[in-house]
């Protein structure tokens, strides 16, 4: 990574994981990019990374993921313990357009789901949804960074 001043940008992303056997993946066919990645998007300035992720996961699959990603009752009135990302990466962007090289710090949550679910597909940025198995993302086009989460987290 170079070592000039970027804005960081906070993201989240989720990876849902079957717990059947063989495991599968949730991905979707990202437009922008044309290429295979996991559910996620910007943390929004009213909202912290749980809320994020909650969201995102909303917008593009359909799913109501609080089932699975939940909240400890409060500490106190001003006191809220957050679930803990599994994963944190910082990721270098690419100039594109009017927008600058910046980095997004990005919290990754992991989602053990029974089985596969039905989701639907969010258009405005993705052009496929599906459920895979490591070994057919094998095949699939994406960047080696989805890869290596899968690897790890599968």
């Amino acid at each position: 990574m170079k070592a000039t001043f970027h804005e960081r940008q906070l993201t989240v992303s989720i990876l849902l994981i079957t717990q059947e056997q063989p495991g599968k993946v949730l991905l979707v066919h990202h437009k922008k990019h044309n290429c295979w990645i996991q559910q996620g998007g910007h943390v929004e300035k009213d909202e912290n990374p749980f809320e994020a992720a909650l969201r995102e996961g909303r917008e593009e699959t359909g799913l109501d993921l609080s089932p699975w990603l939940k909240l400890d009752p409060p500490i106190d009135e001003y006191a809220q313990v957050l679930p803990t990302p599994d994963y944190t990466a910082e990721y270098l962007i690419p100039a594109r357009a009017d927008e600058p090289e910046h980095f997004h710090v990005d919290w990754l949550y992991v989602i053990r789901l029974p089985e596969e679910v039905n989701v639907q597909l969010e258009e405005s940025a993705a052009s496929e949804i599906g459920w895979f198995t490591l070994e057919e993302t094998l095949k699939l086009p994406m960047f080696e960074n989805t890869r290596y989460l899968l690897h790890k987290f599968m």
